[in-house]
């Protein structure tokens, strides 16, 4: 459906291939990063913490916003293996303009490389300002969708985040190569 209907697939993150792909603990994040943190730093995290209605709707919303991933690793014959039916499939390369990312109409909410570190979602939070509004909370479901664990380095990874599980239309101008494999 990519390569013939021009489409991305956006899916939820309990259909991801990896069981443990964005499920991120944030109340034990939360709790980690309010004994880290410093001064308001610390007491905003805490307070955060002990929202429960948030932490509830920010873990909804976290399920409910889907992902399309890409890798910037071509030649890893790994990934052709794990994703490309043992290098039988095809990878396509896209070029995505930045004004296609930010129209509303596409239901796009972020883009961003994967981090693959260990307790990222914690480190996140001791370092940006606590601030008690919608983009804030936000940035924290886009976190929790582009971080997983140092072993899926070599993926090499980055996620595109929407509002809508499902297909995207998107121009045939933005496939810029199609690779296939050894297979």
């Amino acid at each position: 459906d990519s390569l013939v209907k021009s489409q991305l697939h956006f899916a939820l993150p309990k259909h991801l291939n990896d069981p443990y792909d964005c499920q991120i603990d944030l109340l034990a994040s939360l709790n980690r990063a309010a004994k880290l943190a410093e001064g308001e730093q610390a007491r905003k995290l805490a307070e955060l913490a002990n929202n429960a209605p948030l932490i509830a709707k920010i873990r909804i919303l976290a399920r409910k916003t889907a992902v399309c991933s890409f890798s910037s690793s071509l030649l890893n014959p790994v990934l052709w293996s794990h994703y490309s039916d043992e290098h039988r499939g095809v990878a396509l390369l896209y070029k995505i303009p930045q004004s296609f990312v930010v129209d509303p109409k596409t239901k796009i909410v972020g883009y961003s490389g994967v981090e693959y570190t260990e307790d990222s979602l914690t480190n996140w939070l001791v370092s940006k300002p606590v601030k008690f509004d919608p983009d804030y909370y936000v940035s924290i479901i886009k976190h929790i969708l582009t971080i997983k664990g140092p072993t899926w380095r070599y993926e090499g990874e980055h996620r595109i985040m929407r509002q809508r599980a499902g297909r995207l239309k998107i121009s045939r101008d933005f496939l810029s190569q199609i690779c296939f494999g050894l297979r």
